[in-house]
C-alpha cells in the first residue's frame, strides 16, 4: 500500500509542473487523508524523492529531479 500512496502523491506533485503543491491540494487530488499525505511526504523528503519549501505558512512540495529520485519514481510507476 505504501507504494500506491507514494505513486499517487508523486503523480500529483509532478502534475503541479514544478511550481509546487500543498499538502492540502495533494490530499484533495489523491483522495488521501491530509495527515496520511503529510506522513508520506515527510518520509519521501528524507529519502530525497521530494523537496519542500515554505511560502508563508504553507509548505510547497516539488519533485527532486535528481537522477536517483527520478529512478525511484519510475520504479513506482512500473
Amino acid at each position: 500500500m505504501q507504494n500506491s500512496f507514494e505513486k499517487r502523491i508523486l503523480d500529483a506533485i509532478y502534475a503541479s509542473e514544478g511550481i509546487g503543491i500543498t499538502i492540502q491540494d495533494i490530499a484533495k487530488l489523491t483522495s488521501i487523508n491530509r495527515i496520511t499525505a503529510a506522513k508520506y511526504l515527510a518520509i519521501m523528503e528524507v529519502r530525497g524523492i521530494v523537496s519542500c519549501r515554505r511560502v508563508g505558512r504553507a509548505k510547497l512540495y516539488i519533485p527532486n529531479n535528481s537522477p536517483a529520485a527520478r529512478a525511484r519514481y519510475d520504479k513506482l510507476v512500473c
